[in-house]
């Protein structure tokens, strides 16, 4: 029988304290020792090599990536810095020669060669070539700014750091405005303090030895040292004043944090330029998506062949060259380029001359060295820049691929349904027309009376004439009132007297003196008409406001008639309404899309395409290339040169002062260098230049008094294009079918301009100017790209009101809404609706004055007024170039 190890029992062994055992107090007399300590498990060893080695993955991925984006940096377009300043108490010519003269060191500008701009090196935590930009010569021009805007990826605001200056003035506030609607690109404010430029007043502080100063005089050197130390002191102060009244101007303009810096000295300009190339440009997004050129460089030659046109007049055809950067996207020989002021043309071929400021883009040679693969670097180099020197063609347009220069659609004249008439009505028609005798002027023979159109011939000829109808009466019997008649509404040769036209030719022997005397009558008359229409239009405006949509029943004519062309809706907002139903014939000229948004996907795919170098007739952006434009006119090509000559010559002035030649002082050639903005040329996506039918939310600017009334001409800027039209103005109602036509655009509210244009693809920005001959372009308006949709129902309404002169209970009889029975009878299935909310209906007419009795569906009061909602359907009105010219060119829309 054996013990309890035989059965296998063990039992624990005894553990003396805690550090039992020699082995146990040798670990931790060692540890205490500072002896070697407990050794790293292989797991964790594994661990902490894994983590090493991904760190040291993701260091050399770093540098890597930034090695690439230096690269490609060195060979991207110039970044183009543009200056604006906000006040006239700051003058722009300092600060640009304080740019050049802190980039001033050999090598780091460019000189002004074939009239490219002025290019500068900025050196930062990275080097970027800046492309400088002058001020422009009028700020109070809109239209400068908005090709500012078009042009510049960084901003530089100009502020005056004098106390008492005006920091932002009107103009700089109007400046603002336009630049705010158009999208701001990255912005930075700079303080100039005038009075001290150049760092004048940098102090400077020396001891009495390094002066030559005996000991007799340590107590006055001590003295002035601490003036200077005052006089910094005091400076110091100063500057930080006018950063905080800068800032505070700046809130009040422009939201969120910019950036803000002073420019008073040396030290001042080499911080802003590393701040301007440490930042990266930010630009709005309708302009990162689309490839721009900003030209530096132009000429134009002729095809050597004429077009004969249809006024038989010969017009020069011949290609216009433009050469810059490409920018923001890669560009496609297929695309279509849009020239502001001259129209939209196809690409004959890119080439790719030699980059005038590539030499400055170039690393030094200490920074070169010991680099992996720069021997393959400048290799490849050396090839592009060969390539480039030969002038190269770099891409060609596929015929197949190309996007067509169409403008108009094709409208087929047998789409339409149309019943012809029979015989019978036919001869109806014939026996029922009655011939009048018209007035006509002395000596008019009977066939020139048949180009005369009488005035119910002219209103029905044109079927948007009648839209503003009522419109028109309205400003004619306000302008009656007011003592004159409106200039809108000019008289007709039918109106005229054969004694009018005698005493016309009558007087054409009258002296010099009295003919001038007429000229100052004349000019005065104009003058008191255009007073009295802006007021007609303020009082039609207010009276809209507080009783939209309503007008008065004519009385010279019947109502049937008058308003044959509306219907009644039993709901306006669930009746339905055919988009495709009595359709005007301009509608044949448009094109529409099955499914806009996708659409739109596929021309934007087109373009990224083109950025990563997938289409084969592509150029990468930061390319520099020449544009040769085909059948370009030779007056829309000298416009383009002129303007284009004008930005070259003020680039000019400031590389020769900053280079110092001819004598030229740096100041000097920078205040002769300014005014010049170029010309940007865009890029046009997909079926971007076909017409049809644009929608554009609109909104009234805040500093524009004036009123906006439906259908007023107007100067649009949509991004990239500007053109004149004639907006339909409707209300903005979310996922509704169908749009109430606004009379007014209201101050504080948006509503939707629809008009033709050209296809654009959303986000694009619009500003409306109001035009007045003699004075410069007023911001009316501003908004954005809505939608092409020609089939967004812009619906007219119209209000008749009547009032109620017996009632009892649920019935009363209405006068004031009709003159004569028929109009009751035809007009009787229309639903009544009185302003206390009750619905009704006509009963029957009562007498042959217009009364009639009716039925509603509760009591009625007798101070109620009772009313019915007629509505037609609106259509945008066709550009008059079209009717003039017999279609719409390509220079219709630039």
């Amino acid at each position: 029988m054996g013990g309890p190890s035989a059965h296998g029992q063990r039992n624990k062994g005894h553990k003396a304290g805690k550090h039992a055992g020699k082995s146990a107090r040798d670990k931790h007399k060692l540890k205490k020792e500072g002896g070697s300590g407990p050794r790293t498990s292989i797991k964790s060893a594994s661990h902490s090599n894994k983590l090493e080695r991904a760190q040291a993955s993701k260091q050399h991925r770093d540098a890597k990536r930034n090695e690439l984006l230096e690269a490609r940096r060195r060979h991207s377009a110039p970044v183009v810095v543009a200056i604006l300043p906000l006040s006239a108490d700051v003058n722009p010519a300092p600060l640009l020669a304080g740019l050049l003269a802190a980039a001033g060191s050999p090598g780091t500008t460019a000189a002004a060669a074939d009239g490219s701009l002025c290019t500068i090196l900025a050196q930062g935590r990275r080097r970027v070539r800046l492309t400088l930009l002058p001020a422009p010569l009028d700020r109070d021009d809109p239209l400068a700014i908005v090709d500012l805007a078009k042009a510049a990826e960084v901003l530089l605001l100009l502020l005056p750091g004098q106390e008492g200056a005006v920091s932002v003035d009107a103009a700089g506030s109007s400046c603002l405005t336009v630049l705010r609607a158009m999208g701001l690109p990255s912005t930075i404010a700079v303080v100039l303090n005038q009075q001290q430029q150049h760092g004048s007043t940098a102090a400077v502080t020396v001891t009495a030895d390094a002066m030559g100063i005996d000991g007799e005089d340590d107590a006055a050197a001590t003295g002035g040292a601490a003036a200077s130390a005052k006089g910094s002191s005091a400076d110091l102060k100063r500057r930080s004043a006018a950063k905080k009244r800068a800032e505070k101007a700046l809130q009040q303009h422009l939201p969120g944090d910019t950036k803000l810096v002073a420019g008073d000295n040396t030290q001042d300009m080499q911080q802003l330029l590393r701040t301007v190339a440490d930042s990266m440009p930010q630009l709005p997004v309708w302009r990162r998506q689309r490839p721009y050129v900003m030209v530096q460089q132009a000429s134009f030659q002729l095809n050597g062949q004429q077009q004969q046109q249809d006024d038989q007049q010969q017009q020069q055809l011949g290609q216009l060259r433009l050469t810059g950067y490409v920018r923001a996207q890669g560009l496609s020989a297929n695309q279509l380029i849009t020239v502001p002021g001259a129209g939209d043309f196809r690409i004959l071929r890119i080439e790719g001359p030699p980059d005038p400021a590539a030499a400055i883009a170039q690393p030094p040679p200490q920074q070169r060295q010991h680099k992996k693969g720069g021997a393959m670097d400048m290799d490849m180099q050396d090839v592009a820049g060969a390539a480039a020197a030969a002038g190269a063609v770099l891409a060609l347009p596929d015929p197949e691929q190309q996007e067509a220069l169409v403008r108009e659609n094709e409208p087929d004249p047998l789409d339409g349904e149309q019943t012809w008439p029979t015989e019978e009505e036919l001869a109806a028609a014939a026996g029922g027309s009655k011939l009048r005798k018209r007035r006509l002027p002395a000596g008019t023979s009977e066939y020139q009376a048949a180009w005369i159109l009488d005035d119910d011939e002219v209103s029905g000829s044109d079927d948007n004439d009648d839209e503003e109808e009522d419109d028109d009466a309205a400003m004619a019997e306000d302008a009656a009132a007011a003592g004159g008649a409106p200039s809108a509404v000019p008289l007709s040769e039918d109106l005229a007297s054969e004694e009018d036209y005698g005493a016309a030719a009558g007087d054409e022997g009258d002296d010099d003196a009295s003919m001038m005397g007429d000229d100052e009558e004349a000019e005065q008359a104009a003058a008191q008409r255009l007073r009295e229409e802006l007021k007609a239009k303020r009082m039609a405006e207010a009276e809209d406001a507080e009783y939209p949509d309503e007008i008065d029943t004519p009385q010279d004519m019947p109502a049937r008639q008058r308003f044959a062309k509306y219907r009644g809706l039993k709901s306006f907002r669930s009746s339905p309404w055919d988009a495709r139903e009595g359709l005007p014939a301009e509608y044949g000229r448009v094109f529409a899309f099955e499914n806009f948004k996708r659409t739109a996907k596929r021309a934007h795919e087109a373009v990224a395409r083109a950025t990563d170098g997938s289409d084969p007739c592509c150029v990468l952006p930061g390319s520099w290339v020449t544009l040769v434009l085909a059948d370009v006119p030779a007056a829309a090509a000298a416009a383009v040169l002129e303007r284009t000559a004008a930005a070259a010559a003020a680039a000019a002035a400031c590389a020769a002062a900053a280079a110092g030649d001819d004598g030229m002082s740096l100041d000097a050639g920078v205040t002769s260098a300014t005014g010049a903005v170029p010309l940007t040329v865009y890029g046009l996506l997909q079926h971007e230049a076909k017409l049809s039918v644009v929608n554009f939310s609109m909104k009234k600017a805040a500093s524009y008094t004036e009123t906006i009334r439906n259908k007023e001409e107007l100067l649009l800027v949509c991004g990239l294009r500007s053109f004149t039209g004639q907006p339909v103005l409707s209300d903005d109602a979310q996922g509704a079918d169908k749009n109430k036509m606004e009379r007014f655009l209201h101050p504080g509210k948006t509503a939707v301009g629809s008009l033709y244009a050209p296809i654009s693809f959303p986000p694009l920005p619009l500003l409306a100017f109001k035009v007045v001959p003699g004075q410069k372009p007023q911001l009316a308006a501003t908004g954005a790209l809505r939608s092409c949709d020609p089939d967004r129902l812009v619906v007219k309404k119209i209000v008749l009101s009547g009032y109620p002169v017996r009632v009892h209970k649920t019935r009363g009889v209405v006068r004031l809404m009709f003159f004569n029975p028929d109009d009751i009878r035809w007009f009787k299935p229309v639903e009544l609706w009185t302003k206390s909310g009750r619905r009704g209906r006509i009963t029957e007419p009562l007498g042959t004055h217009g009364a009639f009795k009716a039925r509603f569906d509760g009591p009625v009061q007798q101070r109620d007024a009772v009313c019915m909602s007629l509505y037609k359907r609106v259509f945008p009105k066709w550009p008059a170039a079209a009717q003039q010219q017999g279609g719409l060119g390509m220079a219709s829309f630039a």
